[in-house]
C-alpha cells in the first residue's frame, strides 16, 4: 500500500519536471536501447533520488491538515472507495471527494515549489 502511494507521488512529481528534461532523459533510453544496453532497473543514484523523493511526498503528506490527510491516506494507502472513506470518516462521499481533490492539489503546489517551479498546476 505504501509502494502505491509513492508510486502514485513519484508520478505527480515527473508530470510537474519540465518536459526538456523529460525529452532529454527518453532520447539517452532511446540511444541506450540503439546501443543495446537493456536496463529496466534503476542506478544505486537514481535509486537514491527516488528514495529521497518519496520520503518529500511522505513528510508533505503528513503536514496536510487531517480533513485533507484522512481521506487521502485511507484512499489511497487503504484503497478505499469515496463511499468507504465517507462511512469510516462519517462525511458524505462527495466531501470526501473534494477533500482528496484538495489535498491532491496541495501536493502538487507544494511539489511544484520544492521543484522550483511557481503556479503552474492546473487546478481542474
Amino acid at each position: 500500500e505504501r509502494a502505491f502511494l509513492a508510486r502514485t507521488a513519484w508520478r505527480f512529481a515527473v508530470d510537474l519536471r519540465p518536459r526538456q528534461e523529460r525529452s532529454a532523459r527518453a532520447a539517452v533510453e532511446v540511444d541506450d536501447e540503439v546501443h543495446g544496453i537493456h536496463s529496466s532497473e534503476p542506478d544505486p543514484e537514481q535509486l537514491t533520488l527516488i528514495a529521497d523523493e518519496h520520503t518529500r511526498i511522505h513528510k508533505l503528506i503528513d503536514a496536510l491538515p487531517e480533513e485533507l490527510r484522512l481521506p487521502l491516506v485511507l484512499s489511497s494507502f487503504e484503497a478505499m472507495s469515496s463511499r468507504e472513506v465517507g462511512a469510516v470518516l462519517g462525511i458524505p462521499e462527495g466531501t470526501v471527494r473534494t477533500r482528496l481533490q484538495r489535498a491532491r492539489n496541495v501536493l502538487r503546489e507544494k511539489l511544484a515549489r520544492l521543484h522550483g517551479r511557481t503556479s503552474e498546476v492546473h487546478h481542474g
